[in-house]
């Protein structure tokens, strides 16, 4: 039964871990610039959107807006000092290379709205942004290797949230894309590669000796079972019996003497 029970308990927590590492493994390396309205440096802001406007690369054009786009503005804007008739979206978005859409011209269906997490490694901020613009292959201000894991973060808040500064720059981020997007999936995984090896090499360790305790179990109980049933088969002895008397008195050998 402990044996039983142990095993169980291994197992779960087992299960616990897997989950755990599988979670992890989703996080990519990659990095974070910004781009849109920064009221801050009014030298480095944009634009922002105009209220009713088609809105951003992902949206389909149709007048009055992207229902999806609409959606993300109905969460709370921001005013844009700099340039007061535009606004632009308290909720986290996005842009990201066509690399990340695996094909050139970009599908938007495949990645438009779309939710990534990004977690921050300079201040360790995690937020939720949607995807809602990208830009060419050819075209993005990323090295070639890293568009396939690069975003690029709407706004000054959302950039500064992240431990962003003035000036402009890269952020050093964790990524969690959706299943199938971006570039080198393996970036980033791999302690979670190890953990996984380390996982598995102590669960076949572990079965290896619940195999040879179950083993060296039975064995003792059949051993156990051979004895008792030996033991079953001994007559016992009646009370007084020994030597027999029957044939007389028991005389002594002879004892050789020798002369002096």
């Amino acid at each position: 039964m402990a044996v039983k029970q142990a095993s169980e308990l291994f197992l779960t927590l087992l299960v616990l871990v897997l989950i755990h590492s599988t979670t992890a493994a989703n996080w990519r390396s990659g990095h974070a610039t910004h781009y849109g309205p920064y009221p801050s440096v009014p030298a480095q802001s944009e634009f922002g959107y105009l209220p009713n406007d088609v809105g951003v690369g992902c949206s389909t054009g149709e007048p009055g807006g992207d229902p999806r786009w609409n959606d993300i503005l109905s969460k709370g804007v921001y005013q844009n000092p700099v340039y007061n008739q535009t606004v632009w979206p308290k909720q986290a978005t996005v842009a990201v290379s066509e690399a990340v859409y695996a094909s050139t011209p970009a599908d938007k269906t495949r990645v438009c709205f779309q939710k990534v997490r990004i977690k921050s490694r300079v201040n360790g901020v995690e937020l939720e942004a949607f995807i809602v613009d990208f830009c060419p292959a050819v075209g993005c201000n990323w090295s070639q290797e890293e568009r396939g894991n690069n975003v690029d973060l709407y706004g000054e808040y959302t950039w500064k949230a992240l431990g962003g500064e003035d000036g402009g720059g890269m952020l050093a981020v964790d990524i969690v894309w959706p299943d199938g997007l971006g570039l080198d999936s393996g970036r980033g995984s791999g302690l979670a590669g190890i953990v996984i090896a380390a996982i598995v090499v102590s669960c076949l360790a572990f079965l290896a000796t619940l195999g040879w305790a179950i083993w060296w179990h039975v064995k003792r109980r059949r051993s156990l079972a051979a004895f008792e049933a030996q033991k079953s088969n001994w007559t016992p002895a009646a009370p007084g019996a020994g030597v027999d008397s029957s044939a007389g008195p028991v005389t002594p050998p002879p004892v050789a003497l020798t002369s002096a």
